[in-house]
């Protein structure tokens, strides 16, 4: 388990999966926690194009399951310098459906101190 780390997001598997690569570590594909957004049409695209303003973000990632469905780790991903929650920017956007049995957000410990 992955459990809370910092990462920088690269691109975009879908529109609501990224790769992250974690400070110490392989890159992995994360699953962005409590939404989903369908696999085609003009949501899937607009979510993508959210995904790619993200790319190169420093994020902490916050692991919210164990098991890995479709080879994707589920998590929070929350934005270091904005604080912004991925899975509620796709949400406010309207492009992804919340999902309530997954969680959207977690507390998160400050993680200054792995820097």
């Amino acid at each position: 388990m992955r459990a809370h780390q910092l990462a920088t997001v690269g691109n975009a598997v879908d529109g609501d999966s990224v790769w992250l690569q974690p400070d110490s570590g392989a890159p992995f594909v994360a699953r962005i926690g409590g939404v989903d957004v369908p696999s085609s049409g003009p949501r899937a695209r607009a979510a993508k194009r959210i995904l790619a303003s993200w790319h190169g973000r420093r994020v902490r990632f916050s692991e919210t399951c164990c098991g890995r469905p479709h080879r994707e780790t589920p998590g929070v991903i929350t934005s270091v310098a904005t604080g912004q929650n991925l899975g509620r920017v796709l949400l406010q956007a309207g492009v992804a459906d919340r999902v309530p049995q997954f969680p959207i957000s977690v507390r998160v410990p400050n993680l200054s101190s792995l820097v």
